[in-house]
């Protein structure tokens, strides 16, 4: 393209209420012939209930009507962003307490629910920045846009690295007996693989006997660092 779809929006305002130049206008149209942004903003401003008056003050029509939609834009990424930060600390904090067996914050159907997120949300957050990243390389605002990019280019390596994380963890079940307890956070067993760590909670370790009581214990197993198998439930013998 010709001309900077930023220089063409500065002239928009001008160009709809018919009070630019010749030349001003011949460039703007030039460009929202090649640029599906800048027309889509258009249709955006004709469409708004009170247009934008220039006459007898038209820098700070324009100003004021550029701060307008850039406000809208800033407010409409912060709170995209903010609800995807917040669904994970939600999604952490229920996890948490679901390890453990504890449902009095919440109800298990919803906590089901919830949980389907960790696939619906780290789709959005990749096509929203694909489609954020597609529109600023077609209307040259990679500059402008830089910081929202980076946001959710960070955002999308984490659910990345979650997913590869959760995808490499084997789920293993075992009849035997607590060897030990380290702490009120981790429990030793003995295992096929030999004696193993889980991370557990202190209301589940407070349950559990070292009397040589027989538990089916399943955990989450991460074979790159066993040490650090998760317990999701244990049971007694029947």
């Amino acid at each position: 393209m010709k001309y900077n779809c930023e220089m063409i929006e500065d002239l928009l305002a001008l160009y709809l209420e018919d009070a630019c130049s010749e030349a001003s206008r011949k460039a703007v149209e030039e460009h929202l012939a090649e640029c599906p942004h800048c027309r889509k903003l258009v249709e955006e401003m004709r469409s708004e209930p009170e247009p934008v008056s220039v006459t007898g003050g038209s820098e700070q029509a324009v100003l004021k009507n550029t701060a307008h939609r850039i406000t809208r834009r800033a407010i409409g990424s912060a709170v995209g962003v903010t609800a995807i930060v917040l669904y994970w600390i939600v999604w952490f904090w229920m996890d948490f307490f679901a390890s453990a067996g504890d449902y009095r914050y919440f109800s298990w159907s919803f906590y089901e629910i919830y949980s389907a997120g960790r696939l619906i949300v780290p789709l959005l957050t990749g096509l929203w920045l694909a489609v954020l990243l597609i529109g600023a390389v077609r209307s040259r605002t990679l500059k402008r846009n830089a910081v929202l990019i980076l946001v959710l280019c960070m955002l999308t390596l984490g659910h990345i690295g979650w997913a590869q994380k959760q995808a490499r963890m084997e789920h293993v079940s075992c009849w035997t007996t607590v060897e030990e307890i380290p702490d009120e956070y981790h429990i030793v067993i003995e295992s096929g693989q030999g004696r193993e760590v889980l991370e557990t909670t202190p209301t589940v370790t407070g349950l559990l006997k070292q009397d040589g009581t027989v538990y089916c214990f399943s955990y989450q197993r991460d074979p790159k660092a066993p040490q650090k198998s998760r317990l999701e439930f244990a049971k007694l013998a029947e």
